[in-house]
């Protein structure tokens, strides 16, 4: 075998010898190189994503006065991103009074100082009584991100936005809010699930005076008060409530595909419960 080998090669000539060494050298080194060339480690196998899932920023802070939960949370300001996962985050609460609370925090990050502070109020409706009163915020602020001289934006109307009926929680799938166009510097909160309860400094607010028509120990209003239906912007396209009286109502009474404004359906389930009382009986 190997003598014809040898017969073989020597007819060939120069091109042809060429040739078939180039041919040898892939055919002995091909599979070497395979059995060496070592396998790719690929991202999955390591236990790493390929892309990494969008991270939540869940929250949750309390004061005797107010407890604010939301599954997200993030502030925009001037192009920076502040989300309050420090160490050195600072929460409190003015005490204030039957009408006046409110919600200050303060943190430090990307060097610069942070402060989200809600100004919340209370309503004292002549004709409604403690579970009638509403309650919203009368303005929002935050810090412009600035490193030297920090200054305040401003969010929302500057009016008064009612959110709920006092006792009642106010929660909302989705709540952004963007700083006035008069601020030199951009700023936007988010909050998703947000979930909002606001405690006044006393636990019994005044009363009005009950109708003549009524004894002392009648209670009217909204007892419990849901809104349904998100349409954004603060809008639902329905509302539940239950009165003192225990009777239970929608408003609009018969709902279609409208939004409404969580401030007029609150409104509407206060007069619906005004002349449905729940007097207690007299011994």
């Amino acid at each position: 075998m190997l003598k014809k080998l040898q017969t073989f090669w020597q007819k060939l000539n120069h091109l042809q010898k060429i040739y078939f060494s180039f041919l040898a050298i892939i055919l002995i080194a091909g599979p070497i190189s395979i059995l060496l060339t070592p396998k790719p480690t690929e991202i999955f196998e390591l236990g790493l994503p390929a892309t990494p899932p969008n991270e939540n920023n869940p929250i949750h802070w309390e004061t005797p006065q107010v407890s604010l939960k939301a599954d997200d949370f993030y502030i925009i300001a001037n192009g920076k991103k502040y989300t309050a996962k420090v160490p050195n985050l600072v929460i409190q609460s003015d005490p204030g009074n039957d009408f006046y609370t409110t919600l200050e925090s303060q943190w430090y990050e990307n060097e610069t100082e942070m402060r989200l502070f809600w100004y919340f109020y209370a309503d004292n409706l002549p004709t409604a009584s403690i579970s009638g009163q509403q309650w919203g915020f009368s303005e929002i602020r935050t810090y412009n991100g600035q490193a030297l001289n920090p200054d305040w934006l401003y969010y929302g109307s500057g009016k008064k936005t009612p959110l709920s009926i006092i006792g009642i929680p106010y929660k909302i799938p989705s709540f952004d809010l963007y700083n006035r166009s008069t601020d030199p510097y951009r700023g936007e909160i988010h909050f998703k699930n947000l979930e909002l309860s606001v405690n006044f400094k006393s636990t019994n607010l005044p009363s009005p005076s009950p109708s003549p028509s009524l004894p002392p120990n009648c209670k009217v209003g909204v007892k419990k008060f849901s809104a349904n239906h998100y349409c954004g912007n603060s809008n639902f396209r329905y509302a539940v409530y239950t009165c003192e009286n225990k009777y239970k109502g929608t408003t609009p009474v018969s709902p279609k595909n409208d939004c409404y404004p969580l401030s007029v359906l609150v409104k509407q389930a206060i007069e619906a419960c005004q002349n449905r009382p729940l007097c207690a009986k007299i011994k």
